[in-house]
């Protein structure tokens, strides 16, 4: 039996003062072990409730940490899904002083300011609208005599009265009805938002009232309940405005800043009521078109125009806004996106019914929105009557409180914003008709109720984050009936005494029901998280978050059970995940079965044979609780996470007796297969220079970056010659690193610390992990082309790394054309199946022996671009090359995997210039220098060719890959038997080392979207010959979208072999079969994709596939994965299931294919 003695024993043999505790829950024990705050320590331990065990892991905290709750019903053993994330910090942000979030903001800002200038106008205009004298009057009981007497004005003219007799509970009615139809869409906006886009949702709210707006004096003059309809059609459109906006902050502001940016954009409703009070005021005045109505065409109007200058301006996303920095794209996704991860939960209805401090802030919000709708509704109207102010003076006056609160609302407390106003709507009724006593006061009461968004309207968050939105919506909806209900109490109240005794009741009632909802909310409020907000009925988990994280980290929330018993087969070990500390495991469960595993069928179909190793990790529950590991080994591909952190792991290599005991160092030997943390991937290719990050456990992308790099220099042989500015791709290279966030940049280091083996019942093993960081580095590029340089011809300056220029030569790429067929000619037949072409490495270096041997005694070293980047990190003396690139290169014997060395001598060949060759997956070396952050000593894989990478993560058995970026290939993996023949062999299908020993057949085109890029940019140039400019973009918007709506027929016909074929290099681009109705620019788009893809085809039919056994094409790369058409014609030509994969490059198959080394 495990005892809190032998724990206390072991942690202080360790070295670790921790604190241990017995927790007990229907009579089982719990065993949480918690650490000092400074070390980051991960509280964890095991949960037992009747006779399942539960491990819980939580996670780091900086700033101090939450004890864990005792489980209380728990089946089986924890696996957790979906990581749950918090911010992560030290992401640096654009040094722009305008970013996109703030045109956001602006817009936003504007758009709410115009919303409640067309709520409030209304209470300005209805008093000029109203025909006072024509509503009946109910003679004033001696009570109610005491009205205030109009002031002495030097004019004689009479006041101008209005069109409309509405009685006091009609005009009731019309201010209040807008609330109904507000109500009823606030819940709706969200999930619109959600589904749609908040742009969409926000921007058509206050179209659609702005247009209502407009048409309101209309409505008003036709029929009274015509005009309440379009107030309520309004109140639909508005209703869903704040909401939206909700959902665009939450996107687009990082967590910290959305305070801030929140009150900069909710100040516009503070804002729009200043501008429309007096503005309408001023309008009503007016005799042009009537006055009143000025003031509805002005806002509705304004509203359109808004709504215009907001579809062009402000996007949903920031990945979809084109105007957007790098910097400020990145940082918004790497702050928010911590927080976009949580798992969906189901709402726990009865919960929230059931909260009495969720009633508390319903209750207090209900009677602030009660005291504002008085305020805001009815005081133009008791400025008039009562106080006789005219027009202009009532909506000047009215504004007043509104700019008080705008100014002054955040710097008071939560007694200020409840109690205060109250006093405030007391005193005025008290001071009767000192005007300037009453208007003193109103601004007062202004002043302090904008404090109520500083107060219980962020009490939501302190009760529950996960349904803060939720109750939001339920009590903002309930809230906001105080808009209606208002009005036409005041309107029952007031109907046919306007008096100020009747008033002063109004302002009364207005302070009794704020003062009430005050006490209650004080009574029965709580600023504690609530059970239900964790421990829901259908999901009772442990809460993994943490609450005064400075830098919170990455967590696992456990979810879902399983029975004693089952087996976990383990796809994946993790340790260390961020800068917390857990052991994470993807499992997919299966059953136990008399020492037989039964093997998972769905893991046979979801990843390819190269991602999975034969052992498995078996993971058992047995009845003495421990959890025990009969072989180490790691696997790819997964469903779910067991987040764990055990005390007393039981672990063998070879199976052995189950509940062992055993020493810390099997530990080690246990995950030594596996990697921990991040891969940087690195794909330098033709054009561009792109790099991710990986993790090693989700396998998903977690960063990407891409530059171009600019790095085409004039060639010596002119069109012949393609040659690139070595300097320039390192130089981009390391603008991309660099950009890499930070604080995942630096390498995962691992403290194992060990109990003494004395301990009997006991080995306490536990691992400190300090960070999750990039641990390996997988680095592609273009296969076939060639540089040279010299010793040491590197450079470090700060972290960067710099080629010095004199010691490298341009990079000669693989479009170089140099070598003709009559050169290539004259060059020995290599012993190889492999031809070898113009662009290809040993072919260049062959040219320039001949017509530049001079150059050649300039360095000491041949490779590829990638090659060179592995030489510089790892400071090689000598350079390695893969297998992969090796063959690229021609010369090669892939079957022994040495070079033509007797051969290539013979013919005068420098064979001084090859580097070593090393098989695909073999680590070059370890970083020389620190790099960006990355720790020096990192493992840094020999580099692999741009074509396998880019269809490692998508090819499986049975499927074909089809890449469309620059150039265009088509692969599939040869059987496994597959040995090619030593003999040269011109053909469209080659067959190119891949992983495993295995092959993979490739129809490799020169043409791609090269071909659709030169058309596009063709279009471009003629439009601005034609004298106006047009964007790039425009033209691919705009070509794509006439060739998606002529269908897949086209009677033109278009080879675009612009670059001709390394099987055929004289092959010219063609245009056929014309006439005059096929030259239409969607037409003649049309058939160059059909082109592209024809070619591919007449490289590799479909009959070559189907000999093959190939069931599916799915299509990846740039060119393919954006254009509707090109996917189209695939379908077209191939006749075969298609499935297209966006985001699956070279980059990430570097960082996947390092990950099994």
């Amino acid at each position: 039996m495990l005892t809190s003695g032998h724990l206390h024993a072991a942690l202080h043999a360790a070295g670790i003062g921790l604190n241990l505790g017995w927790y007990f829950s229907s009579g089982s024990p719990l065993i949480a072990v918690r650490g000092p705050i400074r070390l980051s320590w991960l509280i964890q331990g095991w949960y037992f409730s009747s006779s399942w065990p539960l491990l819980a892991v939580r996670g780091p905290f900086r700033l101090g940490w939450k004890e864990i709750q005792p489980a209380r019903s728990s089946e089986g053993f924890a696996v957790s899904s979906t990581p749950c994330t918090l911010l992560r910090g030290g992401i640096a942000d654009t040094k722009n002083c305008c970013k996109t979030r703030h045109v956001l903001a602006l817009m936003g800002f504007l758009g709410i300011a115009n919303v409640y200038a067309m709520r409030v106008n209304l209470s300005v205009a209805i008093v000029t609208m109203v025909n006072n004298s024509a509503i009946p009057q109910v003679n004033p009981t001696a009570n109610e005599s005491n009205v205030c007497l109009a002031p002495i004005l030097n004019s004689t003219a009479p006041q101008p009265d209005g069109e409309f007799a509405w009685d006091e509970k009609t005009q009731g009615l019309i201010l209040g009805c807008f609330f109904y139809g507000y109500v009823l869409t606030q819940v709706p906006g969200g999930r619109l938002a959600e589904l749609f886009g908040g742009k969409l949702v926000f921007g058509l709210g206050i179209l659609i009232t702005g247009i209502f707006t407009a048409l309101s004096p209309l409505a008003a003059k036709l029929d009274t309940w015509l005009f309440v309809a379009l107030r309520v059609i309004e109140g639909l459109g508005e209703g869903v405005t704040f909401p939206a906006m909700h959902s665009m902050l939450a996107v687009w502001v990082p967590p910290l800043d959305r305070a801030k940016f929140a009150s900069y954009v909710y100040a516009g409703s503070n804002f729009g009521t200043i501008i429309s009070m007096p503005l309408s005021g001023y309008l009503c005045s007016l005799d042009f078109l009537g006055g009143w109505p000025l003031s509805f065409y002005l806002f509705g109007g304004l509203s359109v125009l808004w709504f215009v200058v907001w579809l062009f301006v402000v996007y949903d996303t920031p990945e979809s806004n084109p105007y957007i920095t790098t910097e400020e794209k990145v940082y918004i996704q790497t702050m928010t996106g911590q927080y976009d991860h949580t798992p969906r939960r189901n709402i726990p209805w009865k919960s929230l019914a059931t909260s009495l401090p969720l009633w508390a802030i319903l209750v207090t919000n209900c009677g602030q929105s009660w005291a504002f709708y008085t305020q805001l509704i009815e005081l133009p109207t008791y400025m008039k009557n009562i106080l006789h102010f005219d027009i202009e003076q009532n909506s000047l006056l009215t504004s007043l409180p509104y700019l008080s609160s705008w100014w002054c609302g955040i710097l008071f407390s939560l007694l200020a914003t409840s109690v205060v106003p109250s006093l405030g709507f007391i005193a005025v009724a008290l001071v009767g008709c000192n005007r300037e006593a009453v208007t003193l006061l109103l601004v007062v009461t202004g002043a302090f109720g904008g404090a109520v968004y500083a107060g219980n309207q962020m009490n939501h968050m302190a009760l529950s984050p996960h349904y803060a939105g939720t109750m939001y919506g339920i009590t903002n909806a309930a809230s906001n009936m105080c808009g209606f209900l208002a009005p036409y109490a005041i309107g029952l109240l007031i109907n046919g005494k306007e008096t100020l005794g009747q008033w002063q009741k109004v302002f009364y009632i207005a302070a009794a029901v704020n003062i009430a909802g005050s006490i209650f909310y004080a009574l029965f409020a709580s600023a504690t998280e609530q059970p239900w907000s964790y421990q829901s009925q259908e999901d009772k988990k442990i809460d993994t978050r943490s609450e005064h994280d400075i830098e919170p980290e990455l967590f696992y929330r456990p979810v879902g059970t399983m029975p004693l018993g089952t087996n976990l087969e383990v796809q994946e070990i993790n340790l260390g995940v961020e800068t917390s500390m857990l052991v994470a495991f993807e499992t997919r469960s299966k059953r136990y079965s008399k020492n037989r595993s039964i093997t998972n069928p769905l893991f046979q179909h979801e990843q390819p044979p190269h991602l999975r190793y034969q052992r498995h990790v078996e993971c058992a529950l047995d009845q003495n609780h421990w959890l025990q590991v009969s072989r180490c080994a790691l696997l790819a591909g997964s469903l779910r996470y067991v987040a764990a952190f055990s005390l007393g792991w039981g672990i063998k290599e070879d199976g052995g007796v189950r509940g062992t005991r055993l020493e810390g160092t099997n530990i080690r030997n246990c995950v030594k297969g596996g990697i921990i943390g991040l891969v940087l991937g690195i794909d330098i290719g033709t054009t561009s220079v792109k790099v991710c990050l990986v993790d090693c456990v989700t396998r998903q992308v977690t960063f990407s970056q891409s530059k171009d790099t600019q790095a085409n220099v004039p060639s010596d042989q002119g069109s012949e010659g393609n040659k690139q500015d070595v300097p320039k791709i390192i130089s981009a290279l390391n603008n991309c690193v660099s950009r890499c966030p930070k604080d995942q940049l630096k390498k995962a280091k691992c403290e194992l610390y060990k109990s003494p083996t004395t301990l009997s019942l006991l080995c306490f093993s536990l691992f400190l992990f300090r960070s999750n960081r990039v641990v390996r580095l997988g680095i592609c590029g273009q296969m076939h082309g060639m540089l040279l340089w010299s010793d040491r011809a590197w450079d470090k300056t700060s972290s960067r790394r710099e080629v010095i220029k004199d010691s490298v030569s341009a990079l000669y790429t693989w479009q170089d054309t140099r070598c003709s067929p009559s050169f290539l000619s004259s060059l020995p037949p290599p012993q190889s199946h492999l031809t070898a072409y113009s662009g290809y490495g040993v072919p260049t270096l062959f040219w320039i022996a001949r017509h530049k041997p001079d150059k050649l005694k300039l360095f000491s070293h041949a490779g590829t671009v990638q090659d060179l980047a592995v030489a510089m990190l790892c400071d090689l003396k000598e350079p390695v090359m893969s297998v992969q690139n090796a063959a690229s290169w021609g010369y090669f014997d892939t079957t022994t995997q040495t070079w033509n060395t007797q051969i290539l001598e013979s013919a005068g060949f420098p064979v001084h210039l090859l580097p070593r060759v090393v098989k695909p997956g073999t680590l070059a070396g370890g970083l020389a220098e620190s790099w960006y952050g990355i720790p020096a000593g990192t493992p840094v894989g020999a580099a692999l060719g741009d074509l396998q990478c880019s269809v490692y993560t998508t090819m499986q058995p049975n499927v074909a890959v089809l890449n469309v970026s620059t150039s265009a290939q088509l692969a599939f993996i040869a059987t496994p038997d597959f040995q090619p023949k030593q003999v040269a062999d011109v053909s469209t299908v080659e067959y190119f080392p891949y992983f495993n020993d295995r092959y993979l057949a490739v129809a490799a085109s020169l043409n791609g979207g090269n071909a659709l890029a030169t058309f596009v940019k063709t279009l471009q140039q003629w439009t601005h010959e034609l004298g106006f400019n047009l964007p790039q973009a425009k033209v691919w918007e705009r070509v794509l979208a006439l060739a998606e709506g002529m269908g897949t027929k086209s009677s033109l016909q278009v080879i675009p072999t612009l670059l001709g074929e390394r099987h055929a290099p004289e092959q010219n681009a063609t245009v056929t079969n014309i006439d005059p109705g096929n030259l239409g620019l969607g037409q003649v788009f049309r058939a160059l994709c059909s082109g592209v893809i024809q070619n591919m085809h007449s490289m590799m039919p479909r009959e070559i596939l189907l000999d093959n056994n190939i069931e599916k094409i799915v299509g990846i790369g740039s060119a393919l994965t954006r254009n509707k058409v090109l996917q189209q014609e695939v379908e077209h030509w191939y006749q075969l299931p298609v499935q297209f994969v966006a985001g699956e490059d070279a980059a990430v198959g570097a960082a996947m294919s390092v990950l099994n080394v």
